[in-house]
């Protein structure tokens, strides 16, 4: 079987209590999610998960509301086509004052919104995603 290894950047952003989140087709299911994506060649994680948060939502964050990184987490799957992936996500948490203009603006998101935390955490189908929302909702 092939496999191959990914790094992804997602970004973690605050609004006081509010997380900023998306639905996203994963193999044909709905997942809710945070928004993430891969790192292109000579970029830094945090620009990824500054690029990624602004393609996926049209948040435009910025190095000034960076606050730290999170613990990276990975995760293991095979595709549909029998392609073997680890994927490792590194988590850059940010704090921002302002909603911004959210928008979908690729195909495979199906809802952008800014989610009450502690509900986030309760929806939220991904073990390791859940663990960040749950270590940030003991720091509020």
């Amino acid at each position: 079987m092939r496999s191959r290894v990914e790094k992804s950047a997602m970004a973690v952003v605050l609004l006081d209590k509010k997380i900023l989140t998306i639905v996203e087709d994963i193999y044909g299911y709905d997942v809710l999610s945070l928004p993430k994506g891969h790192q292109e060649k000579n970029e830094e994680l945090l620009d990824t998960a500054i690029r990624e948060c602004f393609e996926e939502t049209n948040y435009q964050l910025d190095g000034s509301l960076f606050v730290k990184k999170l613990r990276k987490y990975h995760y293991e799957f095979t595709t549909p086509n029998k392609f073997h992936v680890k994927k490792i996500i590194y988590p850059y948490l940010f704090k921002v004052n302002d909603p911004g203009d959210l928008q979908i603006k690729e195909e495979r998101i199906k809802e952008v919104k800014w989610m009450d935390l502690e509900q986030f955490s309760l929806n939220c189908k991904y073990d390791n995603v859940k663990k960040i929302a749950n270590y940030l909702l003991k720091q509020a």
